[in-house]
């Protein structure tokens, strides 16, 4: 497959997948929040899939596949990050680092 068409079928799936995850996000209601899931999802489908199949050895056939789950669930991976950054409490962390959370 030349590159051209690599990267086409990569923007298909992801776009696809993440036109689909917005389809189960059942707690998004609006549009404008609706719009945004589908291109962060578009977006991490775009930019993480093919690290994410070079690690995995996925075979490049797959491509799109793989464009297609990224995609899907690339909005529900960053709103978790977000989630997991906003339940640290990193003065703590830092605190502990450096040696000042002792007893």
């Amino acid at each position: 497959m030349d590159k051209f068409s690599e990267e086409f079928s990569l923007l298909v799936g992801v776009i696809v997948g993440a036109v689909v995850g917005v389809w189960f996000q059942k707690e998004i209601v609006t549009w404008r929040d609706r719009v945004a899931y589908a291109l962060i999802g578009v977006a991490c489908g775009y930019y993480l899939t093919p690290p994410a199949m070079a690690y995995f050895g996925i075979d490049q056939s797959f491509t799109a596949g793989a464009g297609f789950v990224v995609g899907a669930f690339g909005g529900s991976i960053l709103a978790a990050v977000f989630k997991a950054l906003g339940n640290l409490d990193l003065l703590a962390l830092v605190k502990n680092r450096i040696g000042g959370g002792g007893q």
